[in-house]
C-alpha cells in the first residue's frame, strides 16, 4: 500500500470506494460541468462562491456533490447519502474523504476527475475566504500536465517524482515503473498523493518525506526515470509550500538540473519544468547551458514562453491569491524583488535529460506552447534517438541508413488565388501528436519522405529519384544528406 503520512486521510481504507468513480459519473459529476458552472476555474477565470452556488440551484445530485466534494459546505447527511448513491457516505466518511458535524457531513479537500483518476486537492481559495494554508496541496494544473505529456513511458524498473505534492506524476509513472518513489517537504501533501495512489489502486508507489533528492541518497545511479514539476515559481519569500521552495531566484531549478544526473541509471531519463530568469530575451539559455555542462547527460532545453518581470509577477500574484484583482503593493514587492537580482526576462520551459556514457550533446530550442499537441513521450525518445546518430554519424553515413518516416506526420498547403486560379504558395509538414515541429517542404522532399519505409537505404531512393528526374546524382545525394539530416533532426525520420 501507498506509505502513510500525517493528514486527513485514511489510503488504508480506499479499498470501499472502488465504485466512486462510476457513482459520480453517473450523477454528471465531470470535469466539463464542474467548469461550466465555475465550480472549478475554467480558462483561469476564479468566480465568487455566491455565484456558483447561483449557477449549482436545482441541479440536483451534481449540486449536491458540487458543494460537498469541491466547495467544502456542510450538506445535510440524508442528502449526503442520497447524491452518493449506493455508495453512500459511509467510504467517504472511513478513508477521512468526508468528516461529520453532527447531523450534516462536510468534504476534506476537493476531488476533482483528471482524466481517468480522482484527485485530491486543497480547496481552492474562493471557496474559504481566500484563506490558504502554508501546506496548502495544489491542484493538477497545466505544468503538471505538461510533465506528464513530456514523459517518456518506457517499461523500466524504478521511477521518482521530486516534489510529488497531489501525486500525479508519481501515479503516471507507477504505470510503467515496477517501483516508483514520491518525495516532498510537505507531509499534507504526501498524505493527499498516497491517498490518490490508492484512489487510483496504485500499490507501488513509496512516499517519502523530504526536500528535493534528500530522501534518496544513497541511491545514486538506480533511477530510470525521474521526474519534477518542482516548486519554481521565482518569487519573494513566502511561507506557503507548493508554488516556490524559499530559494533565491531560479535556485530551485538550477539544483534539480545540476544533481539529479547523479541518480540516473545509464540510459534512464529525466523531465522537469520550471522558470529561470536572465538578462535579455537573446540570452536564455545561458545559464541553464552552464548548469547542464558535464552532466554526463544529453540534454533538450526548450523554452515554450518568455514573460517580462511584471508581466510574470502580476501572472503568479492572481494564481497565489485565486483573485483577477492584483495588489498594486504585493506587485511591488515582486518587482523590487526581480531588481535586486538584476532579472530582466524570465523563461517557462523544460529540461529533458538522458545518462550517456559518452561525448553528449545539448539541444535548445524554442517551441511555444501553442505548437505543443498533448502526448510527447514516444516523441522526445525519437529526438534523442535521432540527436546521438547527428552527433555520431556523418552526413554521408546517415543517407547509407534504413530510415523510415515517423507515423502521424501531416501535410498542409496554403494556397493563393492569382489570376489564372488558385496557387499553392507554401506546403509545410508537421506532427500531429506532441510537438508539431513545422517544417517547410517541397514535393520532392515529400516524394523522399513518403519512400522511406525502412527497407532500402535512404541513398538508393535518392539515387532512383535524381536517375528518374534527371538530374546530377552527385549533386542529388549532396543536397539530399542535408534533407536527411534536417528530417531526423525534426522526428519525422527514424531509425
Amino acid at each position: 500500500m501507498p506509505t502513510p503520512h500525517a493528514g486527513p486521510f485514511n489510503p488504508s481504507a480506499a479499498a470501499g470506494l472502488v465504485t466512486l468513480r462510476k457513482v459520480l459519473d453517473d450523477a454528471g459529476y465531470l470535469v466539463s460541468r464542474l467548469g461550466a458552472t465555475g465550480v472549478i476555474p475554467s480558462a483561469n477565470v476564479v468566480l465568487p462562491k455566491p455565484e456558483i452556488l447561483v449557477r449549482l440551484k436545482g441541479l440536483g445530485r451534481f449540486e449536491t456533490l458540487a458543494r460537498l466534494l469541491t466547495m467544502g459546505d456542510a450538506v445535510a447527511r440524508s442528502e449526503a447519502d442520497a447524491a452518493l448513491g449506493p455508495l453512500g457516505c459511509g467510504p467517504l466518511l472511513a478513508c477521512g474523504l468526508l468528516h461529520e458535524e453532527g447531523d450534516t457531513v462536510r468534504g476534506e479537500a476537493a476531488l476533482v476527475p483528471v482524466a481517468h483518476l480522482l484527485m485530491l486537492r486543497d480547496l481552492h481559495g474562493n471557496m474559504t475566504g481566500g484563506k490558504v494554508r502554508d501546506d496548502h496541496v495544489l491542484a493538477v494544473g497545466l505544468a503538471s500536465l505538461a510533465v506528464n505529456e513530456l514523459t517518456p513511458r518506457r517499461r523500466i524498473a524504478k521511477a521518482l517524482d521530486i516534489g510529488t505534492g497531489q501525486g500525479i506524476q508519481a501515479i503516471a509513472a507507477s504505470t510503467h515503473a515496477a517501483q516508483v518513489v514520491a518525495t516532498d517537504v510537505n507531509t499534507r501533501a504526501l498524505n493527499f498523493g498516497a491517498m490518490n495512489a490508492a484512489l487510483a489502486g496504485r500499490s507501488n508507489i513509496e512516499f517519502r518525506m523530504g526536500s528535493f533528492l534528500e530522501p534518496v541518497r544513497g541511491e545514486e545511479g538506480t533511477f530510470d526515470l525521474i521526474v519534477s514539476n518542482p516548486p519554481f515559481v521565482i518569487r519573494p519569500p513566502d511561507t506557503v509550500a507548493g508554488f516556490s521552495a524559499g530559494l533565491s531566484g531560479d535556485q530551485a531549478v538550477e539544483h534539480l538540473v545540476r544533481e539529479t544526473p547523479k541518480f540516473l541509471a545509464e540510459g534512464g531519463f529525466a523531465v522537469f519544468l520550471g522558470n529561470w530568469h536572465h538578462t535579455g530575451e537573446d540570452d536564455w539559455a545561458l545559464r541553464p547551458r552552464e548548469w547542464l555542462r558535464a552532466s554526463g547527460c544529453d540534454s533538450w532545453l526548450i523554452q515554450f514562453q518568455v514573460k517580462t518581470p511584471k508581466d510574470y509577477a502580476l501572472h503568479w500574484i492572481r494564481e497565489v491569491t485565486e483573485s483577477e484583482d492584483a495588489d498594486l503593493s504585493e506587485l511591488a514587492r515582486w518587482t523590487d524583488y526581480y531588481d535586486s537580482l538584476s532579472i530582466k526576462a524570465i523563461s517557462f520551459g523544460a529540461v529533458i535529460m538522458r545518462k550517456r556514457t559518452g561525448d553528449n550533446w545539448l539541444r535548445q530550442q524554442v517551441i511555444p506552447k501553442e505548437l505543443r499537441r498533448g502526448d510527447a513521450g514516444e516523441q522526445v525518445l525519437r529526438i534523442f534517438q535521432n540527436e546521438t546518430l547527428l552527433h555520431t554519424r556523418r552526413p554521408e553515413d546517415l543517407v547509407a541508413m534504413n530510415l523510415r518516416a515517423t507515423p502521424g506526420v501531416i501535410s498542409n498547403r496554403s494556397q493563393a488565388l492569382e489570376r489564372d486560379g488558385w496557387k499553392t504558395s507554401g506546403h509545410e509538414i508537421g506532427h500531429r501528436q506532441g510537438f508539431v515541429m513545422p517544417l517547410a517542404v517541397d514535393e520532392p522532399l515529400c516524394a523522399l519522405l513518403a519512400a522511406c519505409n525502412g527497407s532500402k537505404p535512404v541513398s538508393a531512393i535518392m539515387t532512383a529519384m535524381a536517375t528518374k528526374a534527371g538530374t546530377n546524382q552527385a549533386f542529388a545525394m549532396t543536397q539530399g544528406a542535408r534533407v536527411v539530416v534536417d528530417l531526423l533532426r525534426a522526428g519525422y525520420l527514424t531509425a
